[in-house]
Protein backbone atom coordinates (compact mmCIF):
# COMPACT_ATOMS: atom_id res chain seq x y z
CA UNK A 1 0.00 0.00 0.00
CA UNK A 2 2.86 2.36 0.81
CA UNK A 3 4.47 1.75 -2.55
CA UNK A 4 1.19 2.35 -4.37
CA UNK A 5 0.62 5.64 -2.56
CA UNK A 6 4.19 6.71 -3.22
CA UNK A 7 3.94 5.77 -6.90
CA UNK A 8 0.65 7.67 -7.27
CA UNK A 9 2.11 10.80 -5.72
CA UNK A 10 5.22 10.51 -7.87
CA UNK A 11 3.17 10.25 -11.07
CA UNK A 12 1.10 13.28 -10.07
CA UNK A 13 4.26 15.25 -9.37
CA UNK A 14 5.80 14.18 -12.66
CA UNK A 15 2.89 15.30 -14.83
CA UNK A 16 2.01 18.39 -12.79
CA UNK A 17 -1.63 17.38 -12.16
CA UNK A 18 -1.79 18.90 -8.69
CA UNK A 19 -0.56 22.00 -6.88
CA UNK A 20 3.14 21.19 -6.67
CA UNK A 21 5.23 21.29 -3.53
CA UNK A 22 7.50 23.70 -5.30
CA UNK A 23 4.92 26.41 -5.95
CA UNK A 24 1.32 27.52 -5.71
CA UNK A 25 0.49 29.37 -8.92
CA UNK A 26 -1.47 32.58 -8.91
CA UNK A 27 -2.85 34.64 -11.74
CA UNK A 28 -1.50 33.69 -15.17
CA UNK A 29 0.58 30.89 -13.57
CA UNK A 30 2.86 33.19 -11.54
CA UNK A 31 4.29 31.75 -8.34
CA UNK A 32 4.07 32.93 -4.76
CA UNK A 33 0.47 34.15 -4.90
CA UNK A 34 -2.00 31.33 -4.43
CA UNK A 35 -5.18 31.08 -6.48
CA UNK A 36 -8.52 31.37 -4.75
CA UNK A 37 -9.93 28.09 -6.13
CA UNK A 38 -7.03 25.86 -4.96
CA UNK A 39 -8.32 22.68 -3.31
CA UNK A 40 -7.21 22.42 0.30
CA UNK A 41 -6.93 18.64 -0.05
CA UNK A 42 -4.32 19.16 -2.74
CA UNK A 43 -2.31 21.38 -0.42
CA UNK A 44 -2.50 18.70 2.25
CA UNK A 45 -1.32 16.15 -0.30
CA UNK A 46 1.66 18.37 -1.00
CA UNK A 47 2.65 18.35 2.65
CA UNK A 48 2.26 14.58 2.86
CA UNK A 49 4.39 14.10 -0.23
CA UNK A 50 7.10 16.27 1.25
CA UNK A 51 7.06 14.21 4.45
CA UNK A 52 7.22 10.97 2.45
CA UNK A 53 10.15 12.18 0.37
CA UNK A 54 12.16 13.87 3.12
CA UNK A 55 10.80 12.46 6.37
CA UNK A 56 9.16 14.28 9.24
CA UNK A 57 12.47 14.53 11.10
CA UNK A 58 16.10 14.32 10.09
CA UNK A 59 18.91 16.63 9.16
CA UNK A 60 18.17 20.34 8.96
CA UNK A 61 18.73 22.04 5.63
CA UNK A 62 19.58 25.68 6.09
CA UNK A 63 18.42 27.90 3.23
CA UNK A 64 19.04 31.43 4.44
CA UNK A 65 21.69 32.05 1.78
CA UNK A 66 19.69 30.63 -1.13
CA UNK A 67 19.19 33.29 -3.83
CA UNK A 68 15.66 34.14 -4.98
CA UNK A 69 14.52 32.41 -8.13
CA UNK A 70 11.63 33.62 -10.25
CA UNK A 71 10.81 30.87 -12.78
CA UNK A 72 9.18 31.53 -16.10
CA UNK A 73 5.82 30.14 -17.10
CA UNK A 74 7.44 28.17 -19.90
CA UNK A 75 9.91 26.24 -17.73
CA UNK A 76 9.18 26.44 -14.00
CA UNK A 77 11.87 24.69 -11.97
CA UNK A 78 10.51 22.83 -8.96
CA UNK A 79 12.46 22.39 -5.74
CA UNK A 80 11.22 20.01 -3.04
CA UNK A 81 13.04 21.51 -0.06
CA UNK A 82 12.51 20.19 3.43
CA UNK A 83 11.58 23.03 5.79
CA UNK A 84 13.71 23.90 8.78
CA UNK A 85 12.15 22.15 11.78
CA UNK A 86 13.20 21.94 15.40
CA UNK A 87 13.84 18.56 16.94
CA UNK A 88 11.07 16.94 19.02
CA UNK A 89 11.05 18.40 22.52
CA UNK A 90 13.47 21.19 21.60
CA UNK A 91 12.81 24.90 21.75
CA UNK A 92 10.83 26.37 18.82
CA UNK A 93 12.89 27.79 15.99
CA UNK A 94 11.01 31.09 16.08
CA UNK A 95 9.90 32.70 19.35
CA UNK A 96 6.21 33.32 18.83
CA UNK A 97 5.20 36.77 20.07
CA UNK A 98 8.65 38.34 19.61
CA UNK A 99 8.45 39.04 15.89
CA UNK A 100 6.95 41.89 13.87
CA UNK A 101 3.20 41.82 13.31
CA UNK A 102 2.24 41.86 9.64
CA UNK A 103 -0.95 41.32 7.68
CA UNK A 104 -1.61 39.56 4.37
CA UNK A 105 -2.81 42.17 1.88
CA UNK A 106 -3.05 39.98 -1.21
CA UNK A 107 -5.79 37.38 -1.82
CA UNK A 108 -3.67 34.38 -0.89
CA UNK A 109 0.01 34.16 -0.06
CA UNK A 110 2.17 31.05 0.15
CA UNK A 111 4.56 30.29 3.01
CA UNK A 112 7.46 28.35 1.55
CA UNK A 113 10.22 26.14 2.89
CA UNK A 114 12.95 28.38 1.44
CA UNK A 115 13.24 31.92 0.06
CA UNK A 116 12.50 30.66 -3.43
CA UNK A 117 9.35 31.05 -5.48
CA UNK A 118 9.77 27.39 -6.45
CA UNK A 119 10.28 26.03 -2.94
CA UNK A 120 7.83 23.70 -1.19
CA UNK A 121 4.56 25.29 -0.11
CA UNK A 122 4.10 24.74 3.62
CA UNK A 123 0.97 26.81 4.19
CA UNK A 124 -1.29 29.32 2.46
CA UNK A 125 -2.52 32.45 4.24
CA UNK A 126 -5.67 34.34 3.26
CA UNK A 127 -6.05 38.08 2.86
CA UNK A 128 -6.42 39.72 6.26
CA UNK A 129 -4.62 36.94 8.16
CA UNK A 130 -2.01 38.00 10.69
CA UNK A 131 1.53 36.76 10.22
CA UNK A 132 4.60 37.23 12.39
CA UNK A 133 7.88 37.97 10.63
CA UNK A 134 11.47 37.63 11.77
CA UNK A 135 14.80 37.72 9.90
CA UNK A 136 15.59 38.52 6.26
CA UNK A 137 17.16 36.55 3.46
CA UNK A 138 20.22 37.78 1.57
CA UNK A 139 18.12 39.33 -1.22
CA UNK A 140 15.97 41.39 1.22
CA UNK A 141 12.86 40.12 -0.62
CA UNK A 142 11.82 37.43 1.90
CA UNK A 143 11.41 37.19 5.65
CA UNK A 144 11.18 34.21 7.98
CA UNK A 145 7.85 33.33 9.54
CA UNK A 146 6.41 30.40 11.48
CA UNK A 147 4.69 27.75 9.39
CA UNK A 148 2.81 26.39 12.40
CA UNK A 149 1.24 27.80 15.55
CA UNK A 150 4.09 26.72 17.83
CA UNK A 151 6.95 28.05 15.71
CA UNK A 152 8.68 24.67 15.45
CA UNK A 153 8.71 24.89 11.64
CA UNK A 154 10.19 27.96 9.96
CA UNK A 155 9.01 29.15 6.58
CA UNK A 156 9.57 32.11 4.29
CA UNK A 157 7.16 34.67 2.87
CA UNK A 158 7.78 37.12 0.05
CA UNK A 159 7.13 40.76 0.92
CA UNK A 160 6.54 42.18 -2.57
CA UNK A 161 5.87 40.34 -5.80
CA UNK A 162 7.48 41.82 -8.90
CA UNK A 163 4.17 41.66 -10.80
CA UNK A 164 1.36 41.65 -8.22
CA UNK A 165 2.87 44.20 -5.82
CA UNK A 166 2.67 44.06 -2.02
CA UNK A 167 1.84 40.71 -0.44
CA UNK A 168 2.24 41.49 3.28
CA UNK A 169 2.46 44.79 5.15
CA UNK A 170 2.84 45.89 8.81
CA UNK A 171 -0.41 45.76 10.74
CA UNK A 172 -2.06 49.13 11.17
CA UNK A 173 0.20 50.88 8.66
CA UNK A 174 -1.25 52.56 5.57
CA UNK A 175 -1.06 50.32 2.53
CA UNK A 176 1.68 51.41 0.12
CA UNK A 177 2.58 49.88 -3.22
CA UNK A 178 6.22 50.89 -2.95
CA UNK A 179 8.50 48.04 -1.75
CA UNK A 180 9.59 48.25 1.86
CA UNK A 181 13.00 49.73 2.69
CA UNK A 182 14.87 47.15 4.81
CA UNK A 183 16.77 49.78 6.84
CA UNK A 184 13.57 51.68 7.63
CA UNK A 185 11.82 48.46 8.62
CA UNK A 186 14.69 47.46 10.92
CA UNK A 187 14.66 50.91 12.56
CA UNK A 188 10.88 50.90 13.05
CA UNK A 189 10.94 47.37 14.51
CA UNK A 190 14.00 48.03 16.71
CA UNK A 191 15.98 45.23 15.04
CA UNK A 192 19.46 46.32 16.06
CA UNK A 193 21.37 43.38 14.61
CA UNK A 194 19.58 43.64 11.27
CA UNK A 195 20.07 47.41 11.18
CA UNK A 196 23.80 47.13 11.83
CA UNK A 197 24.05 44.44 9.17
CA UNK A 198 22.29 46.64 6.62
CA UNK A 199 24.55 49.60 7.44
CA UNK A 200 27.63 47.39 7.07
CA UNK A 201 26.31 46.36 3.65
CA UNK A 202 26.27 50.01 2.60
CA UNK A 203 22.59 50.94 2.92
CA UNK A 204 22.00 54.69 2.88
CA UNK A 205 21.49 55.85 6.52
CA UNK A 206 19.37 58.78 5.29
CA UNK A 207 16.88 56.61 3.39
CA UNK A 208 13.15 57.34 3.82
CA UNK A 209 10.11 55.08 3.62
CA UNK A 210 7.05 55.61 1.41
CA UNK A 211 5.60 58.17 3.85
CA UNK A 212 8.77 60.29 3.76
CA UNK A 213 9.91 59.39 7.28
CA UNK A 214 13.65 58.75 7.57
CA UNK A 215 15.13 55.71 9.27
CA UNK A 216 16.28 57.99 12.12
CA UNK A 217 12.74 59.32 12.59
CA UNK A 218 11.31 55.79 12.62
CA UNK A 219 13.86 54.68 15.21
CA UNK A 220 13.09 57.72 17.39
CA UNK A 221 9.37 57.05 17.06
CA UNK A 222 9.90 53.45 18.17
CA UNK A 223 12.15 54.54 21.07
CA UNK A 224 14.90 52.37 19.57
CA UNK A 225 17.81 54.20 21.16
CA UNK A 226 20.53 51.76 20.15
CA UNK A 227 19.37 52.04 16.54
CA UNK A 228 19.44 55.83 16.88
CA UNK A 229 23.09 55.73 17.96
CA UNK A 230 24.22 53.56 15.05
CA UNK A 231 22.23 55.57 12.52
CA UNK A 232 23.82 58.79 13.75
CA UNK A 233 27.23 57.14 13.67
CA UNK A 234 26.59 56.23 10.03
CA UNK A 235 25.75 59.85 9.16
CA UNK A 236 21.95 60.00 9.52
CA UNK A 237 22.21 63.30 11.42
CA UNK A 238 24.11 65.16 8.69
CA UNK A 239 20.84 66.43 7.22
CA UNK A 240 19.48 68.98 9.67
CA UNK A 241 15.92 68.53 8.47
CA UNK A 242 15.97 64.81 9.25
CA UNK A 243 17.53 65.26 12.68
CA UNK A 244 14.96 67.90 13.60
CA UNK A 245 12.13 65.64 12.42
CA UNK A 246 13.55 62.80 14.52
CA UNK A 247 13.68 65.00 17.62
CA UNK A 248 10.07 66.03 17.08
CA UNK A 249 8.96 62.41 16.58
CA UNK A 250 10.89 61.03 19.57
CA UNK A 251 8.68 58.80 21.72
CA UNK A 252 10.30 59.88 25.00
CA UNK A 253 12.29 62.80 26.43
CA UNK A 254 15.28 60.49 26.81
CA UNK A 255 15.38 59.64 23.10
CA UNK A 256 14.98 63.30 22.16
CA UNK A 257 17.80 64.32 24.51
CA UNK A 258 19.98 61.55 23.11
CA UNK A 259 19.52 62.83 19.56
CA UNK A 260 20.17 66.42 20.68
CA UNK A 261 23.43 65.39 22.32
CA UNK A 262 24.66 63.30 19.40
CA UNK A 263 23.96 65.93 16.73
CA UNK A 264 25.60 68.76 18.69
CA UNK A 265 22.44 70.56 19.80
CA UNK A 266 21.86 72.00 23.27
CA UNK A 267 20.37 69.35 25.55
CA UNK A 268 17.26 70.65 27.28
CA UNK A 269 16.84 67.76 29.74
CA UNK A 270 20.19 66.52 31.05
CA UNK A 271 18.65 64.04 33.49
CA UNK A 272 16.71 62.40 30.64
CA UNK A 273 19.96 62.21 28.66
CA UNK A 274 21.71 60.43 31.53
CA UNK A 275 18.86 57.90 31.73
CA UNK A 276 18.98 57.35 27.97
CA UNK A 277 22.75 56.78 28.01
CA UNK A 278 22.40 54.33 30.88
CA UNK A 279 19.73 52.44 28.92
CA UNK A 280 22.04 51.78 25.95
CA UNK A 281 23.79 48.50 25.39
CA UNK A 282 27.52 48.41 26.08
CA UNK A 283 28.52 48.68 22.40
CA UNK A 284 26.02 51.46 21.71
CA UNK A 285 27.23 53.39 24.78
CA UNK A 286 30.80 53.22 23.52
CA UNK A 287 29.73 54.54 20.12
CA UNK A 288 27.69 57.33 21.75
CA UNK A 289 30.71 58.38 23.83
CA UNK A 290 32.88 58.46 20.70
CA UNK A 291 30.36 60.63 18.88
CA UNK A 292 30.27 63.07 21.80
CA UNK A 293 34.07 63.20 21.94
CA UNK A 294 34.26 63.99 18.23
CA UNK A 295 31.67 66.76 18.66
CA UNK A 296 33.59 68.26 21.58
CA UNK A 297 36.87 68.18 19.63
CA UNK A 298 35.21 69.85 16.65
CA UNK A 299 33.67 72.49 18.90
CA UNK A 300 37.03 73.23 20.56
CA UNK A 301 38.76 73.51 17.19
CA UNK A 302 36.10 75.88 15.92
CA UNK A 303 36.39 78.07 19.01
CA UNK A 304 40.16 78.21 18.57
CA UNK A 305 39.79 79.27 14.94
CA UNK A 306 37.31 81.98 15.94
CA UNK A 307 39.76 83.35 18.54
CA UNK A 308 42.51 83.50 15.94
CA UNK A 309 40.24 85.38 13.54
CA UNK A 310 39.10 87.84 16.22
CA UNK A 311 42.71 88.65 17.28
CA UNK A 312 44.12 91.25 14.83
CA UNK A 313 47.56 90.40 13.56
CA UNK A 314 49.66 93.25 12.21
CA UNK A 315 51.10 92.36 8.83
CA UNK A 316 54.85 92.03 8.86
CA UNK A 317 57.05 93.19 6.02
CA UNK A 318 58.47 90.34 3.94
CA UNK A 319 61.97 89.46 5.00
CA UNK A 320 64.58 89.78 2.28
CA UNK A 321 68.09 88.53 2.83
CA UNK A 322 70.37 91.28 1.56
CA UNK A 323 73.80 92.49 2.40
CA UNK A 324 75.01 95.96 3.22
CA UNK A 325 71.55 97.31 4.04
CA UNK A 326 71.60 100.95 5.02
CA UNK A 327 68.81 102.39 7.25
CA UNK A 328 66.17 104.06 5.12
CA UNK A 329 65.90 107.82 5.51
CA UNK A 330 62.53 109.47 5.61
CA UNK A 331 61.19 110.33 2.14
CA UNK A 332 61.73 113.90 1.11
CA UNK A 333 58.71 115.38 -0.55
CA UNK A 334 59.48 117.49 -3.63
CA UNK A 335 57.06 119.21 -5.93
CA UNK A 336 58.61 117.75 -9.11
CA UNK A 337 55.58 116.36 -10.98
CA UNK A 338 53.93 115.57 -7.68
CA UNK A 339 56.13 112.53 -6.94
CA UNK A 340 58.10 111.57 -3.84
CA UNK A 341 61.82 110.80 -3.95
CA UNK A 342 62.92 107.45 -2.57
CA UNK A 343 66.46 106.17 -2.19
CA UNK A 344 67.46 102.71 -3.38
CA UNK A 345 68.55 100.69 -0.34
CA UNK A 346 69.60 97.46 -2.13
CA UNK A 347 72.48 96.82 -4.44
CA UNK A 348 70.18 96.83 -7.45
CA UNK A 349 66.46 97.25 -8.04
CA UNK A 350 64.66 96.28 -11.26
CA UNK A 351 62.28 98.65 -12.99
CA UNK A 352 59.60 96.72 -14.86
CA UNK A 353 57.17 97.59 -17.62
CA UNK A 354 54.16 96.39 -15.58
CA UNK A 355 53.64 95.98 -11.81
CA UNK A 356 54.54 92.26 -11.87
CA UNK A 357 57.69 90.27 -11.19
CA UNK A 358 57.18 88.48 -14.50
CA UNK A 359 56.93 91.67 -16.59
CA UNK A 360 59.74 92.86 -18.84
CA UNK A 361 62.53 94.82 -17.16
CA UNK A 362 63.00 98.31 -18.62
CA UNK A 363 65.75 99.55 -16.35
CA UNK A 364 67.59 99.30 -13.03
CA UNK A 365 68.62 101.51 -10.15
CA UNK A 366 71.54 100.78 -7.87
CA UNK A 367 72.28 101.41 -4.21
CA UNK A 368 72.23 105.11 -3.29
CA UNK A 369 70.33 106.37 -6.34
CA UNK A 370 67.03 108.24 -6.01
CA UNK A 371 63.77 107.46 -7.84
CA UNK A 372 60.65 109.56 -7.99
CA UNK A 373 57.53 107.49 -7.22
CA UNK A 374 53.91 108.31 -8.02
CA UNK A 375 50.64 106.33 -7.96
CA UNK A 376 50.29 102.91 -6.30
CA UNK A 377 49.27 99.68 -8.05
CA UNK A 378 46.02 97.89 -7.27
CA UNK A 379 47.63 95.41 -4.91
CA UNK A 380 49.49 98.20 -3.05
CA UNK A 381 52.85 96.50 -3.68
CA UNK A 382 54.18 98.64 -6.55
CA UNK A 383 54.55 102.35 -7.33
CA UNK A 384 55.07 103.97 -10.69
CA UNK A 385 58.32 105.86 -11.27
CA UNK A 386 59.41 108.45 -13.80
CA UNK A 387 62.90 109.66 -14.55
CA UNK A 388 62.78 113.47 -15.14
CA UNK A 389 66.06 113.42 -17.04
CA UNK A 390 65.60 110.42 -19.36
CA UNK A 391 61.79 110.21 -19.30
CA UNK A 392 61.88 106.49 -18.49
CA UNK A 393 58.72 105.10 -16.87
CA UNK A 394 58.20 101.85 -15.07
CA UNK A 395 57.21 100.13 -11.84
Amino acid sequence: LFHLVFLSCYVNLLFGQHVADSQVFGQAGHPDVATVDTDESELQADKQLGEMLFGTTGYKKRVEDSPPLLPTKESPTRHLIRPETSAPGAEPLLPIGCGASYEVVYDRVAIRSAPLTTATTLEVRQKGDAIELFGWDSSKLWRRCPADASGTTAGWVMLDHPEFGPLVRPQGAPLCARPLEPLCVAAAEDQLLELRHFLDEGHNPCVCDASGASALTLAARADARDCVVYLLKAGAGEKQQQSEAAMEAAASPGTRSLIEALVGESVMDTSALEDALADLTADARIEADRIQECLEDAKALKAQEERVIETPVEPSAPSVEVQDVIPSPKPVKLQRKGGVLHEVMHKAVAIRYLPSTTADMVGTRILGQFVELFETSGDKKWRKMEDPETGDEGW
